[in-house]
């Protein structure tokens, strides 16, 4: 064989090399970015339950304290009292009322807090009624609640400042 039959020869291995080459850095870098994408995936998973046992940890806390301060104003009756359980009651409320947004935005997963809490929105808004008269505060409990119980999806908005 003379040199013009093996160039082309060898210019064909040479190029099956560099594209087998090119084709093994492509996988690897598919597979690193599979890999980092899972890790992200899991990493907010994990983000998105931190939020959530924050907020149902606000809420219990909140809740808490209402109950300590409506025993207190039960035993004793005075202003202050009354007060101090107005201000738990309105601090639950309003922990209820950002979960309740939390959903509206779709930041929490809205399937599995229906379960957990549609008895809990209906028994708060008959047990609060006087919070929800004419221009209170807490729309978004309410919107929640009215869409859950039409057994429509509350996931409704982006997050915006007057909401």
């Amino acid at each position: 064989m003379n040199l013009f039959e093996i160039l082309p020869l060898l210019v064909i291995v040479v190029t099956c090399v560099f594209v087998g080459w090119q084709t093994w850095l492509s996988a690897t870098a598919n597979k690193r970015a599979a890999d980092a994408l899972e890790l992200s995936a899991r990493a907010n998973v994990t983000q998105n339950l931190m939020a959530v046992f924050t907020i149902e940890d606000a809420v219990s806390d909140a809740r808490s304290q209402l109950e300590a301060a409506a025993h207190l104003a039960s035993s004793e009756t005075s202003d202050a009292n009354d007060a101090h359980r107005s201000a738990k009651q309105e601090a639950y409320l309003n922990a209820v009322d950002r979960l309740c947004r939390s959903i509206r935005m779709g930041v929490l997963n809205e399937a599995g807090f229906q379960t957990y809490y549609r008895d809990t929105f209906q028994k708060l808004l008959m047990g609060f009624s006087e919070s929800f008269g004419p221009g209170h505060s807490f729309k978004n409990i309410v919107y929640v609640h009215e869409c859950w119980a039409e057994n429509k999806t509350a996931v409704d908005m982006r997050p915006t400042l007057d909401s």
